[in-house]
């Protein structure tokens, strides 16, 4: 009886031994079809940034009509930012303000400080007749 018992005990752990095999193949299986959806995850994100790039690119009246309440978000994201893309006519020079310490933004100037052109401090870019914005 003692020689049976130690067949079932040596027959299980060879059989244990096999799933043992069976289970570290199947995760190198699993492993490999992890790393395959990670790459195409990753082609997805750059195939929609491109996309995502060439709506941007596309005039500003491209597809409005077809923009309604009902439309996805992401088109409705699509068109705002084609309406509402900044200006290629001018950029931005940062200023602060040494007295108060605010900060913030202003086109730039062609004739900023030129004595005949510009007649600041008495009259405020906003109000300047002058103004001569140097483009991007």
């Amino acid at each position: 009886m003692k020689a049976t018992s130690l067949e079932k005990v040596v027959r299980t752990t060879s059989e244990l031994d096999k799933l043992l095999s069976e289970a570290e193949q199947e995760l190198v299986h699993m492993d490999a079809r992890r790393a395959e959806f990670l790459q195409q995850i990753q082609r997805l994100k750059l195939e929609r940034d491109l996309a995502s790039q060439a709506l941007a690119v596309q005039p500003p009246n491209t597809r409005i009509t077809a923009i309604t309440n009902e439309s996805n978000p992401e088109d409705k994201i699509a068109l705002f930012r084609r309406l509402f893309r900044g200006r290629e006519d001018v950029y931005p020079k940062r200023f602060e303000s040494a007295k108060t310490g605010k900060a913030g933004y202003q086109p730039v100037c062609q004739n900023e400080w030129i004595k005949p052109f510009c007649k600041k401090p008495k009259i405020r870019c906003g109000g300047c007749a002058r103004r001569e914005f140097l483009p991007v």
